[in-house]
């Protein structure tokens, strides 16, 4: 995945071991990207990766099967969301 942006760039700056440096350079060397191609672009790719692990919702059998049987028979709006209802209705009109 190929990191592009437009506008002003920022630049991060990583203390390593060398041990560390000798290893990103190696896998670098296989793609032959630059080092700092291949860091930014693993960091996007697992920072992708883990976003979307945290934002995404996951529902066992029974919450799931409760999930559907009332998104296709939703309850009906109890006083305070039909009052909410109306005061944005209101609010939008004015």
């Amino acid at each position: 995945m190929a990191a592009t942006t437009v506008g002003p760039k920022s630049r991060i700056t990583a203390r390593v071991p060398t041990s560390i440096q000798m290893l990103l350079e190696q896998a670098a060397a296989y793609l032959g990207v630059p080092v700092n191609s291949f860091v930014v672009t693993a960091a996007v790719e697992k920072a992708t990766e883990l976003l979307a692990a945290e934002q995404t919702i996951q529902l066992g059998g029974k919450d799931a099967a409760l999930f559907a049987k009332l998104l296709e028979n939703p309850p009906a709006p109890c006083a305070a969301l039909r009052e909410a209802g109306k005061a944005y209705r209101d609010m939008i009109r004015e």
